[in-house]
């Protein structure tokens, strides 16, 4: 077989099985690779005008998110639109923020420039855009660009390096069409699937928001029929048993060998439902340090950690211990476990504000925890309540797996269909 013959995608449509080899191109000589704003520096932003737009501004189908967007004076189009034409259809690519993040440059919403951070691809006769975006957002072209960034504080890639990235394309256009169509119709169904994911998100958001009362409410706005009177308020402390676990001495191996105790520390609570944990200590480990069991179904709150942990809150579907970042909250028979979670899983930035400390040093403590007043109403009422949002949050999650599962599909078809 010759060299030429084995440039052939694993994956390929039948009407192409035969038909020639895919040929190495670069990207400078069928594409205009334009950089929009030679200068580097955004113009002065104004109360009115035109969007900047910035690679991190726009999704992968071009839709402008107008809450981070710049906006300036319609002027700079007619400055910009010098150099690049928005009205013929072009790609986007991320080349000093989101590097290596591959766009379409809408066509149809009006008047918009961009900003240096992408680079403006205007491919010539003879190639699919479909096809040309698909390419670029598999591992291999993503791999070749990242190749290429370079600088110590903030990685870019130049101008004249994107004009010589290699492309594998068929000589035959309708097998690029064919490609580009399918891989459009898969990034369809992916859409519609996190916009099914992200409505059912903001549903259960508004129910959190219904079915719990207002601060200073002794009623929710929402409830499940036959219950009418009015809520309490209780302090979790004095219904609960509040524990704050520890960690074995790391530099004692007989602490964590040999791996007998689930043991898990606070970044592992955005799990949400814990049936194991990532790491396990020794029977050894657990009694030289002040972790202890934890009942089953209990809640798990993250009283610091890095990032957005603190505040996070789980719930334990099996007896583990935790470090000293996690306490552990074992309720009382008058409180509903998952009432109980999801309420305090909606009021996380409340947590966070009344945590000690300021910015993201600040720490829960077990004093903060158990003066936490949660509204109260009868048993069966609280078991409702928690009975719904686990239905719901189990239906988020099947939504969630759908998602990753067609993205998964996304993956393999790009490695196998390019070359």
């Amino acid at each position: 077989m010759s060299e030429n013959k084995k440039l052939v995608p694993k994956r390929r449509f039948k009407e192409f099985q035969n038909a020639d080899a895919w040929k190495q191109h670069e990207l400078g000589r069928i594409a205009d690779v334009i950089d929009p704003h030679p200068s580097h520096r955004a113009p002065e932003a104004k109360e009115v005008g035109i969007p900047f737009v910035g690679i991190g501004d726009v999704d992968v189908v071009g839709n402008i998110d107008y809450k981070t967007v710049r906006i300036i004076d319609e002027q700079v189009y007619e400055q910009h639109h010098k150099r690049y034409d928005l009205n013929i259809d072009s790609i986007g690519i991320g080349r000093v923020a989101s590097l290596g993040k591959v766009i379409r440059l809408r066509t149809d919403i009006g008047k918009y420039a961009v900003s240096p951070t992408m680079a403006v691809l205007q491919f010539k006769q003879g190639s699919d855009l479909n096809y040309l975006y698909s390419y670029m957002n598999s591992e291999k072209f993503q791999a070749q660009f990242k190749s290429l960034s370079n600088g110590s504080t903030r990685l870019s890639v130049g101008i004249q390096d994107l004009r010589k990235l290699e492309l594998m394309i068929p000589d035959n256009i309708e097998e690029q069409i064919k490609i580009g169509r399918f891989i459009l119709c898969l990034d369809q169904t992916i859409a519609f699937q996190q916009r099914k994911l992200e409505k059912m998100k903001a549903m259960k958001s508004a129910y959190l928001s219904e079915m719990f009362p207002a601060e200073g409410e002794r009623k929710p706005k929402r409830r499940f029929p036959g219950f009418t009177d009015a809520w309490e308020q209780r302090e979790l402390g004095k219904h609960s048993n509040i524990l704050a676990g520890g960690t074995p001495n790391t530099k004692v191996l007989e602490y964590w060998e040999p791996k007998e105790v689930p043991w898990m520390s606070s970044g592992e609570i955005n799990k949400k439902r814990l049936y194991e944990t990532d790491n396990k200590i020794s029977e050894l480990g657990l009694n030289s340090s002040s972790a202890r069991w934890v009942k089953q179904q209990s809640i798990l709150i993250a009283l610091a950690g890095q990032g957005k942990t603190r505040g996070t809150v789980a719930v334990n579907e099996i007896p583990l211990t935790t470090n000293q970042s996690i306490a552990a909250i074992e309720l009382d028979d008058s409180f509903d476990t998952n009432y109980v979670f999801y309420n305090l899983e909606m009021r996380y930035e409340e947590l966070r504000t009344i945590s000690s400390g300021d910015g993201s040093r600040g720490g829960l403590n077990k004093q903060i925890i158990s003066d936490v007043v949660v509204p109260f109403p009868k048993l069966d009422e609280q078991e409702k309540i928690g009975e719904f949002f686990s239905n719901l949050d189990q239906t988020i999650a099947f939504q969630q797996q759908k998602l990753e599962k067609l993205q998964n599909i996304k993956k393999a078809y790009l490695n196998e269909m390019f070359i």
